[in-house]
């Protein structure tokens, strides 16, 4: 938008340009931000607000993920319903343990993941989801397997799953131009001929010519240079 400025007395007109651009978004991925918010709508926030806890439950965050757990002093299931811890009272005599109201408490819940299904993991004695504890690379996924949190490329990807990972350039030649070929899930330069030759690039295919003035095999090493054809003429014709 201009706006224009006349100064009567010297005659002069000033033109200032006002330049409007959209602001930049706070975050694109979750680790621009702080460990306990998450990038929501290219905005740092509580994520909260996103997963439903159970009763008695809480949500905290870790590493950008929500996760539900319960309460202090109850257990179960954080994603439905939390009771009240029951207390053991125990009394150690002479390293034996009886019942005894009123002296000691024995904690319940998992002491170990061999408690817990195949995709959990005993955190803080109860049997959880080891990826809200995870956080996985750029287009990467978590998956809980034997007791532990695994980041893994989605399909079509490859790349370092704990970093970033990458969808694949081709699987195939028509998924490049016309000049280049897929290798190795990648587009690349089909043309590898001889020196002293020259390659032509067509439907993902290098086409390799020797040189003016050159010969051999142009897809080998190199392309010879031609020698002159001497004709000898005889003095005694028959």
């Amino acid at each position: 938008m201009f706006v224009n400025t006349f100064l009567h007395h010297d005659f002069a007109c000033l033109n200032v340009l006002h330049v409007f651009s959209e602001p930049e978004p706070e975050c694109r991925t979750d680790p621009e931000c702080l460990l306990h918010l998450a990038c929501l709508h290219q905005s740092c926030q509580d994520p909260c607000p996103t997963i439903r806890c159970g009763v008695n439950a809480e949500c905290k965050v870790n590493s950008h993920r929500p996760y539900c757990v319960c309460k202090r002093g109850f257990e179960g299931s954080p994603q439905t319903v939390c009771e009240e811890r029951k207390f053991l009272h125990i009394l150690f005599l002479s390293r034996q343990c009886v019942c005894a109201p009123m002296l000691c408490s024995f904690l319940a819940g998992c002491k170990s993941d061999y408690e817990c299904r195949d995709d959990q993991a005993c955190i803080s004695r109860e049997c959880q989801n080891p990826c809200l504890f995870k956080e996985c690379g750029i287009n990467a996924k978590c998956e809980a397997r034997n007791h532990r949190a695994h980041c893994v490329c989605p399909p079509y990807h490859d790349g370092n799953p704990e970093r970033h990972c990458k969808p694949y350039e081709c699987l195939e030649d028509p998924d490049c131009s016309t000049t280049l070929t897929c290798q190795n899930r990648k587009c690349v330069d089909p043309c590898k001929c001889a020196i002293n030759a020259y390659c032509t690039r067509r439907n993902h295919e290098g086409i390799c010519t020797c040189n003016t003035g050159y010969t051999g095999y142009p897809y080998g090493y190199q392309c010879t240079e031609s020698k002159p054809q001497v004709f000898c003429k005889s003095l005694y014709p028959l």
